[in-house]
């Protein structure tokens, strides 16, 4: 519905304008008040965006392969973006700092989408062929590319490794 598509569009846009800002270190240090309530912005339009995203994704225009696509991308979305919001809750900034990674990186894949569409005509790809490939290619490279720097690939060290999810980090 045209409701379900303004709501996925305003708060994902929402999430993308904020999620950098949470990186800023020297805003968490210097402004941890702003940064919790940015963040409790982030999650919202994170939730809000993401269900109404993977409402409307199997009703895709350019058809199933391409719904499945971006309702995977919501399946995901929502609950990294809530497992960073949870670990946050209990103070496990060390697993609340990996999910929100994984979050954004969900998040950025509308800036990735909108990267690769013009690529299509330029290597005379049809369009719809192209954009079922990008359902998936807008985010699954994000998340692979996330995961290799939460293990250390691009610093030569491995990051923290957080615990498992629901064990309290060492204090």
């Amino acid at each position: 519905s045209p409701l379900g598509l303004e709501a996925h569009i305003g708060f994902a846009g929402v999430a993308l304008v904020v999620g950098p800002f949470q990186f800023l270190k020297r805003l968490r240090a210097k402004q941890p008040t702003l940064h919790r309530w940015l963040g409790r912005i982030y999650v919202a339009a994170c939730t809000i965006g993401g269900v109404a995203g993977g409402a409307i994704a199997l009703y895709s225009s350019a058809g199933p392969i391409a719904g499945w696509g971006f309702f995977l991308l919501a399946v995901c979305w929502v609950p990294f973006t809530l497992l960073a919001w949870i670990s946050a809750m209990r103070r496990d900034f060390v697993a609340h700092e990996r999910w929100m990674i994984r979050s954004f990186a969900m998040t950025f894949g509308a800036v990735t989408l909108r990267l690769y569409l013009p690529l299509l005509p330029l290597f005379h790809i049809d369009f719809l062929d192209g954009y079922r490939a990008i359902s998936f290619l807008a985010w699954v490279p994000n998340l692979i590319v996330a995961e290799l720097y939460l293990r250390g690939a691009f610093s030569g060290r491995a990051r923290a490794r957080a615990p498992a999810v629901g064990t309290p980090s060492p204090s």
